[in-house]
């Protein structure tokens, strides 16, 4: 099942923009009462849709910067949280050859926002302290995922008892997959639910908050109203962009090496370290020159 859109900053880096990787989850049932009256600007180019994950960015520093061992204004300051003049005229003059593709970035940067003022108005997580003295986010508490390097996280969850005793995740439970070794945890579910488009999902993902049909027909249901589920039903509608563009704008975006160091990204992978631990060169094909898709770990994503 595929999970919420999630907030949590795993790395120090944004994905590049078109690539929705980053989101809003773990947000409690909110009323849209709490929108902007008259509604935000609409989105009608590439800098507007550039100040949206940039403003997204912020947010996170916001919120999870503690977590990170992280001040906000330190994360802030991360190059990589927002993209220069030149970054911008460069994925400007590729999607106007590309209206279409344009659509799709301005769908996925309206849909981003709406999900991050559903977020602004929940407010940041509050914090949970694992067992070793560190600390996380309280809503990543007991969510099949191991934050505190002790998994203290998930530890007394609520479980489910399997026919035989055996304890197992509430999660695991009417998903299609028999995780008892009776079987029991399958057993009483609901019918499975069949998405507009004909595929088939476990009945107990539907009105669950994640988005699991392609279209979005499991959220679309007399569910529980709230303010993020009708963001995220637009964002998986909004489409995809080709492999071919992303490839495109990503050779656009900077290269940030690991002391902040920014070179052009036609640098990476030209034989020569312009970085100065080389992780511009570390990741390239051998003998490949400049072009290479090597780097990606240190890269700039604006």
């Amino acid at each position: 099942m595929k999970a919420p859109l999630d907030l949590r900053p795993r790395s120090s880096s944004l994905a590049p923009i078109g690539i929705v990787l980053a989101g809003l989850g773990g947000l409690s049932p909110l009323s849209c009462r709490d929108a902007e009256p008259e509604g935000p600007p609409p989105i009608v180019t590439v800098s507007d849709a550039v100040d949206v994950q940039e403003e997204l960015f912020e947010f996170q520093c916001e919120c999870y910067a503690q977590f990170q061992g992280q001040t906000a204004a330190e994360c802030n300051d991360d190059p990589r949280g927002s993209f220069s003049e030149a970054e911008v005229a460069c994925i400007e003059e590729i999607f106007a050859a590309r209206p279409e593709a344009f659509e799709v970035l301005r769908c996925e940067a309206d849909a981003l926002r709406g999900l991050l003022r559903c977020g602004q108005a929940v407010g940041c997580p509050g914090v949970f302290t694992c067992a070793d003295g560190s600390s996380v986010a309280d809503t990543w508490v007991c969510d099949d995922f191991e934050d505190c390097l002790d998994g203290s996280d998930e530890l007394g969850c609520p479980t489910a008892s399997c026919g035989d005793g055996e304890a197992i995740p509430v999660s695991w439970v009417c998903d299609e997959f028999p995780d008892c070794l009776d079987g029991t945890d399958e057993i009483g579910c609901p019918p499975t639910f069949s998405c507009d488009d004909g595929q088939q999902v476990p009945g107990s993902w539907v009105c669950d908050g994640a988005i699991d049909c392609p279209d979005g027909s499991d959220e679309e249901q007399d569910c529980p109203a709230s303010c993020e589920v009708p963001w995220l039903v637009k964002l998986v509608g909004c489409g995809t962009l080709d492999e071919a563009l992303t490839d495109q704008v990503d050779a656009c975006l900077e290269f940030t090496c690991i002391d902040d160091k920014i070179i052009e990204r036609q640098r990476v992978c030209d034989g020569t370290d312009d970085c100065s631990e080389r992780e511009d060169e570390a990741f390239c094909d051998e003998g490949s020159g400049s072009g290479s898709d090597g780097g990606s770990d240190g890269a700039s994503t604006g």
